[in-house]
């Protein structure tokens, strides 16, 4: 075998290599693609599951009393009616977007291992979650290192989550420093958010009376 064929077989084994190495990185790419959809299935489940634990169950009591000359009889009846919040139909309230490759380590099954493992997202550093915030203070919170968002009255420290956003940090970020229930609404009305970001509660909105 000459110099130039030795040449060329050495050049088509690197080529292979390569193209074996590529093949591995998209196979990689693919499953995490599959684990994120898998732990989004998992988080609707879980979504689903608060709704009904937040079910009202009303007792109600009658107790119609009857009478006799020598007896008295009173019979309890008890009612039980289960109200249980309207959960919005996706199709008709949600907006469609794309989907964002996750950085190795930033899937939703490592955010929910957070969620058990770490009792200060928010860094908070020991200050109540329930105090009242005003919106200006909000706003103040607009970075990527820094950025809270109010949601249906609750603000958040949203940058432990940015690189866990199945949207990307792009589409979170349009929530920084402001409110963004109508954006939430309009791409996951059917998230139980509450249960996602409860570590990350910073405070309550302030509303001015009007």
């Amino acid at each position: 075998m000459g110099p130039l064929a030795s040449e060329l077989k050495s050049k088509m084994v690197e080529d292979q290599h390569k193209l074996n190495g590529a093949a591995e990185e998209e196979k990689e790419e693919e499953e995490e693609v599959m684990n994120n959809e898998a732990a989004t299935r998992s988080i609707i489940v879980a979504s689903e599951a608060a709704h009904q634990i937040e079910s009202l169950t009303i007792l109600t009591a009658v107790e119609p009393a009857s009478s006799s000359t020598t007896t008295t009889t009173t019979t309890t009846t008890t009612q039980v009616v289960q109200i249980t919040p309207a959960s919005p139909n996706p199709k008709a309230t949600t907006t469609p977007r794309a989907k964002v490759p996750l950085e190795k380590g930033y899937s939703q099954m490592v955010w929910l291992k957070l969620l058990r493992t770490e009792p200060d997202l928010a860094g908070l550093k020991g200050k109540s979650n329930k105090r009242m915030i005003p919106i200006a203070e909000v706003k103040e919170h607009c970075t990527e290192e820094d950025a809270w968002t109010v949601l249906r009255g609750r603000v958040y420290n949203i940058s432990p989550y940015i690189l866990f956003h199945p949207g990307g940090r792009d589409m979170l970020m349009k929530g920084a420093g402001k409110d963004c229930t109508s954006l939430f609404m309009k791409y996951h009305a059917w998230v139980n958010a509450e249960f996602l970001l409860e570590k990350c509660l910073v405070g309550i909105l302030d509303i001015p009376a009007t």
